[in-house]
């Protein structure tokens, strides 16, 4: 019985705690590459998660890296959740790079209570960030022109439970933004800056613009909304809210705040990001699994 073959049966059998270390590429800073980025994997049937992810790969087969931006599963400490993603995004994690996010919903136990996200903790093991309380929580990943800042944000459910995340994340992302050599700055964060409902910034988005105005971050993409939202610039970076990959569809109100949102918020489809890094230039397309390409935005360096 090969390890493959072996992995494979625990996973079904909601075992699977087995993922392998995020490496560190040896890649110049110079070297362009492609990235499929996807948002709110979670779902009742997994079918439609692993639709979106094999079409992506489909679209965009030289894609080296790849992202779930937090929510993977709809609970982090169902065995049984775990081992339908894995088993759906089989096809997107061969041979890829992928970076992975925490999000809210993997910090609810059974009983959907809040807690710490020890279901994705104990099967991603990522690069290092130097805080022993914080260990696999949040890191930096270089490849290629880009250096991306994973961060969790998830303070509405861990403030109680890690009381000093959040303090603690911002004084590492100030050391690992002056410590990074790579053109382009770009973050990774679940929970979303805008507040819908009441049309205004939510407390993520006011901790977190006058930090990344700061540092001079490029890129800021957030899920959490399950909506594609292309809001431009506000300050230096550019905020991007990227869709759902998974089949739990919301809502959201239409704002000011956005440049480009789908036209018809009811019937949105699943979407993902195609991501083309170079030296001076950053392509993105958001598309569906059939194709159709919703936006498409170029961010440049002079």
């Amino acid at each position: 019985m090969t390890r493959r073959f072996f992995i494979k049966i625990l996973m079904l059998l909601g075992l699977g705690n087995f993922f392998p270390k995020l490496a560190q590429a040896k890649t110049l800073p110079q070297e362009n590459f492609k990235m499929l980025v996807f948002a709110d994997s979670q779902c009742v049937d997994y079918a439609v998660w692993k639709k979106i992810a094999d079409s992506a790969i489909e679209q965009f087969p030289d894609a080296k890296l790849a992202t779930v931006i937090g929510d993977l599963v709809d609970n982090g400490a169902a065995d049984y959740q775990w081992s339908a993603w894995f088993a759906s995004a089989e096809n997107l994690l061969r041979n890829r790079i992928f970076l992975p996010v925490i999000g809210n919903h993997e910090c609810y136990n059974l009983q959907w209570k809040n807690c710490l996200p020890e279901g994705y903790l104990r099967r991603f093991e990522v690069p290092a960030n130097g805080e022993n309380n914080f260990v696999g929580h949040f890191y930096s990943y270089d490849f290629g022109a880009a250096t991306f800042f994973v961060l969790n944000n998830n303070f509405p459910e861990l403030n109680e439970i890690l009381p000093e995340l959040q303090q603690t994340q911002e004084n590492w992302l100030r050391r690992a933004v002056e410590n990074s050599n790579r053109t382009w700055k770009i973050v990774l964060m679940h929970q979303d800056i805008y507040n819908y409902a009441a049309d205004k910034f939510e407390n993520i988005g006011e901790i977190f613009i006058p930090l990344f105005n700061e540092l001079k971050i490029d890129l800021v993409l957030t899920g959490h909304l399950h909506t594609y939202r292309n809001r431009g610039k506000i300050g230096n970076a550019t905020y991007i809210l990227c869709g759902r990959a998974g089949d739990q569809i919301y809502i959201e109100n239409n704002s000011a705040i956005d440049i480009v949102t789908a036209p018809d918020l009811k019937t949105e489809p699943e979407t993902f990001l195609a991501i083309e890094v170079s030296e001076k230039i950053l392509i993105a397309q958001c598309l569906t699994a059939d194709g159709e390409i919703f936006d498409k935005f170029t961010l440049q360096k002079s």
